[in-house]
């Protein structure tokens, strides 16, 4: 992995071009840009998530970008956008879920 500068980047999904790091540690998600045998760090922190918690995994498909995390005894869902230029914007409020312990993320898009 490539670092991003950020603290424990350690889970990743691609969408296009674009490779986005959930970094659990700092509690934010990176951008990367694939070009050929290159691989850029092209945003540091392309987006925060939940203030409660950090990401334990991120999941990119159909325009969304979504990250589980877990802490404070809870688990939420943060959902994003994310356009064209790979750049994320939060869609709506976090999900609770009600599992403290739930791990996994998975977007699938409409049939």
């Amino acid at each position: 992995m490539i670092p991003s500068g950020q603290a424990a980047d350690c889970w990743a999904a691609g969408y296009g071009k674009y490779t986005f790091t959930a970094n659990t540690g700092a509690r934010t998600i990176s951008r990367f840009i694939a070009t050929g045998n290159h691989i850029f760090v092209d945003a540091q922190v392309a987006a925060n998530v939940t203030a409660t918690g950090g990401p334990s995994d991120i999941d990119a498909e159909a325009g969304m970008v979504g990250v589980i995390s877990r802490g404070g005894g809870g688990a939420r869902i943060s959902l994003f956008t994310v356009n064209e230029f790979g750049e994320l914007a939060a869609h709506g409020t976090p999900i609770e879920i009600g599992v403290a312990t739930a791990n996994g993320i998975a977007i699938m898009p409409p049939r």
